[in-house]
């Protein structure tokens, strides 16, 4: 039962969390395109390093993203519906949302089981597995964020008045849904086939 201005620091404070998150997701960004545009001799001077057999972007990972899009409406609907004051329907998208995120956990951990490489495979693996297990992390925490807010739901301890708990989770997951939405395409699709030769030549055209 906090007041306004206290709500208010509370959600810049999370706001700044969620900067930092993603400041933490750039770093490993700009170390997958340092590498993918001017990749040295060590690599063979090709992206992917040879031997990497890329994980193609219209299977597995297509699947996740469109799990997780699946959720971001799931998880909206059901803040909406908290406002509303419509507690079933509330839980009801809130439980779907948690298991579309568990979905994804075990889709992810198959893909990493699918792969011909590790993240000790040259740069390339370092970075995907980086990435992605950085995120898998992410959803993981997420989903337990959100298993909190559905049990707190349901014991009436959060209401469509005070429920700062909640809105930082749907903040959390949505966080969650555009790194993953970069990492597809930054990741899989560009980084794996042949759009980053598209990238490097412009970037070589520049110097």
């Amino acid at each position: 039962m906090h007041i306004s201005s206290v709500q208010r620091n509370f959600r810049f404070i999370y706001a700044m969390f969620l900067v930092s998150e993603f400041r933490l997701f750039v770093s490993f960004f700009w170390a997958f395109f340092a590498s993918s545009l001017t990749p040295t001799a060590r690599i063979g001077q090709s992206w992917p390093p040879k031997g990497i057999n890329v994980i193609k972007p219209l299977d597995v990972p297509l699947l996740n993203s469109r799990l997780l899009i699946t959720s971001a409406i799931t998880v909206t609907s059901a803040h909406k519906y908290l406002r509303l004051g419509q507690k079933k329907i509330t839980l009801f998208y809130f439980k779907l949302t948690i298991r579309l995120g568990l979905m994804f956990t075990q889709i992810q951990m198959y893909e990493f089981k699918l792969s011909n490489f590790s993240i000790s495979d040259s740069i390339f693996g370092t970075c995907f597995f980086s990435l992605t297990g950085l995120h898998a992390f992410h959803v993981i925490r997420g989903t337990f964020f959100l298993m909190r807010c559905h049990k707190g739901i349901k014991k009436n301890v959060t209401t469509k008045e005070d429920h700062f708990f909640i809105e930082s989770s749907l903040w959390y997951w949505h966080f969650v849904d555009i790194v993953w939405i970069a990492l597809f395409f930054i990741v899989y699709i560009w980084g794996g086939f042949g759009l980053r030769d598209q990238g490097r030549e412009r970037l070589t055209n520049i110097i």
